[in-house]
């Protein structure tokens, strides 16, 4: 085997590998992607729509979503969102930051005062480790804070 018919291996193998990925990305509801290390923009651009629908679907089914604004920016995603509590009508604002899809994101969330309040209250950061705990936790944190 000369140099060139390695090369051309090799190439073949590149783009399987490529194809690969798509394909295992492409099985991926919007929570599974938030895990997955992107490599691209291309991979990110798709799973911040993905998010940007996912999430939002997610708090109007368990919440009264009452804004949601969210922000695709290089390899994060971070956005604002309000809800209210369907009991009182009190009123909270929520940033929201999922941090660098290249390497083990974290989703971080905390109070703020409008959409513009990028400084908030404390800081948490829900595990994407776990579906079900990611949303154990992000209830737990707006129950407390819609009091």
């Amino acid at each position: 085997m000369n140099i060139e018919e390695i090369d051309n291996k090799i190439e073949a193998l590149e783009a399987q590998k490529i194809q690969y990925r798509k394909d295992q990305l492409n099985k991926m509801n919007w929570y599974e992607r938030l895990s997955f290390n992107h490599s691209t923009k291309e991979e990110q651009n798709k799973t911040y729509s993905m998010f940007k629908r996912g999430f939002k679907g997610y708090l109007q089914n368990y919440f009264k979503l009452i804004q949601f604004k969210a922000s695709n920016n290089h390899f994060f995603i971070s956005g604002f969102f309000e809800l209210e509590n369907k009991e009182n009508g009190n009123k909270q604002t929520y940033y929201f930051s999922i941090e660098d899809l290249r390497f083990n994101p974290t989703f971080l969330i905390r109070t703020a005062k409008d959409f513009k309040d990028y400084t908030g209250g404390n800081n948490y950061y829900l595990s994407l480790d776990d579906f079900e705990r990611l949303k154990s936790d992000l209830d737990i944190i707006v129950r407390f804070s819609l009091k």
